[in-house]
């Protein structure tokens, strides 16, 4: 496989696609997409995240990185990105038991795996703009 296949192949693995698509049982005709709005929060709203728990992590203090990796594990899981939720709340654990050790080893394995995540969510994002829009009768 070349690079770009890969990087590909992880955005893919990196989310839940199913659960995305759930979304659409309770979308409402007529509305804005929810599965866009909550893509799109989520992409305001974790780089931010990622940057506190970046200094959290760098300044070793638990506090701040477990009040940090709780809402980046939730924001994740929201957006069927389970695979860096679950390490979120790995970190978050570890923080809360004052246990640091692993913390630089995993916030550079939540920095891949977001990596991936945000790729996957933007190129899906173009895909949808890209789309041909529905004809109504």
């Amino acid at each position: 496989m070349s690079d770009a296949t890969d990087v590909a192949a992880g955005s893919n693995a990196a989310i839940d696609w199913a659960q995305l698509d759930e979304l659409a049982q309770i979308q409402l005709p007529g509305q804005p997409s929810l599965r866009d709005k909550l893509v799109g929060l989520y992409l305001q709203t974790s780089q931010p995240l990622i940057r506190q728990l970046e200094a959290a992590v760098g300044r070793a203090d638990a506090a701040a990185i477990a009040a940090t990796a709780h809402p980046l594990k939730s924001s994740s899981a929201n957006v069927g990105a389970k695979g860096l939720a679950a390490l979120c709340g790995r970190l978050e654990m570890l923080a809360r038991q004052a246990e640091l050790s692993e913390a630089g080893a995993l916030l550079t394995q939540i920095g891949a795996q977001y990596a991936l995540v945000v790729a996957a969510l933007q190129a899906d994002a173009r895909r949808s703009l890209a789309a041909p829009m529905p004809m109504t009768a």
